[in-house]
């Protein structure tokens, strides 16, 4: 499937003209997305930005949108701001 370099952060960051901070990145991701998978997608993109565990947070629930997780989600958020 090809992917659209406007959302895909595969184009993003592999882009030289854009100057990156990879210490402002945090992702969050479900295992259970069905878009964006977990092995597939999540762990190769945690690898090339060499993440901190504490820049990332895991669910094992909730789907691409992260239904039923917001509370944890907006309390990672808080956390990391």
């Amino acid at each position: 499937m090809k992917q659209d370099p406007f959302v895909s952060p595969e184009y993003k960051l592999n882009n030289p003209a854009i100057k990156h901070d990879f210490n402002k990145i945090r992702l969050i991701h479900s295992k259970a997305d069905a878009v964006l998978l977990y092995k597939e997608q999540f762990i190769p993109l945690q690898e090339y930005l060499k993440l901190d565990p504490s820049r990332y947070l895991v669910l094992n629930r909730g789907n691409h949108h992260l239904r039923g997780q917001e509370t944890i989600v907006l309390a990672q958020i808080i956390q990391w701001l």
